[in-house]
């Protein structure tokens, strides 16, 4: 049985194909105290423009970086429309890439 997606319906598309793929998730909830709990990381670096044409995201989903080293780092996309993320790692520290090849 599939697992719940947890973004919104403008993630969605990423977020199922990420997990068709095996991707874990590293992460899910609230962990920037927005209130909004459709966030989800994954343990992958996100190749954004592989991504972008593959799922050609809406105009207000935007791509996110974060990278406060020990403080923690994250990459990917985020729904301004209805506040939900869809991350995984930076990639100058490495990782697993999504999608491969």
């Amino acid at each position: 049985m599939p697992k719940k997606l947890m973004t919104c319906i403008h993630l969605q598309p990423i977020e199922s194909a990420i997990r068709a793929g095996g991707i874990a998730v590293a992460a899910s909830g609230d962990w920037w105290g927005s209130g909004s709990t459709a966030n989800v990381t994954f343990d992958c670096v996100l190749d954004r423009r592989a991504i972008e044409r593959r799922f050609a995201p809406p105009a207000f989903v935007h791509w996110h970086e974060y990278d406060g080293r020990g403080a923690g780092h994250e990459a990917g996309f985020d729904c301004t429309q209805c506040g939900s993320l869809l991350v995984g790692g930076f990639k100058k520290y490495g990782g697993r890439r999504w999608p491969s090849g």
